[in-house]
């Protein structure tokens, strides 16, 4: 959805419920288009804008300042942003919402399920209206709480479902990527325990 200028955002809040669902580093030589006219090649901003007259889904991808913008016209806040990249010698700063969103303690099963799905979104560049972004909602909700089975074995269907795995997921971003080192032991074991295949490793 087209969103350049302070005026036509400001119809665009005026006529559509817009909420920030995601923020997310940009893998090594990807290149985002924003909708506000340039291109993106840091990090960008993801947002769900329903018609508040029809309940029509558009989505709207940008970078910090109309992020920033929308924020600032609806009252909601940026969601803290991804990064899967090792960044040697640099200071995360981010919004002071960004960094008040860390001081927050996850349950750490739910954490290792959130990484999971936050990389196959970005292995797989899933888009808002993606089971994957259903799946995410659902685990920023009471964080500080231990998943619920059925959660990871949702995830678990969608690699199976991809004939693929965590750890083949993670070696395909790291061709070209130097990604952080991710851990989904207690996920494994939980389905393990059940008697369930796992698809993580």
């Amino acid at each position: 959805m087209d969103c350049r200028g302070c005026e036509v955002r400001k119809r665009i809040v005026k006529n559509y419920d817009v909420e920030p669902l995601a923020h997310i580093k940009l893998l090594n030589g990807t290149i985002v288009h924003s909708d506000a006219g340039s291109d993106i090649i840091d990090s960008y901003f993801v947002f769900k804008c329903t018609e508040k007259k029809t309940g029509k889904h558009e989505t709207i991808y940008c970078g910090r300042p109309t992020a920033e913008d929308f924020c600032k016209l609806t009252g909601k806040r940026l969601p803290a942003i991804f990064n899967p990249l090792q960044e040697h010698g640099k200071t995360s700063g981010g919004s002071l919402n960004e960094r008040d969103s860390k001081k927050i303690r996850w349950n750490p099963v739910r954490k290792e399920l959130y990484n999971a799905t936050m990389l196959l979104i970005v292995a797989w560049n899933a888009k808002p209206d993606s089971v994957l972004y259903s799946i995410k909602d659902e685990i920023e909700k009471q964080i500080d709480r231990e998943p619920c089975i059925s959660q990871i074995k949702s995830i678990n269907t969608i690699l199976c479902k991809g004939h693929t795995t965590m750890k083949k997921v993670l070696h395909r971003l790291e061709a070209k990527n130097e990604i952080k080192k991710y851990s989904f032991e207690q996920l494994i074991c939980i389905l393990q325990e059940r008697g369930i295949e796992q698809y993580f490793e």
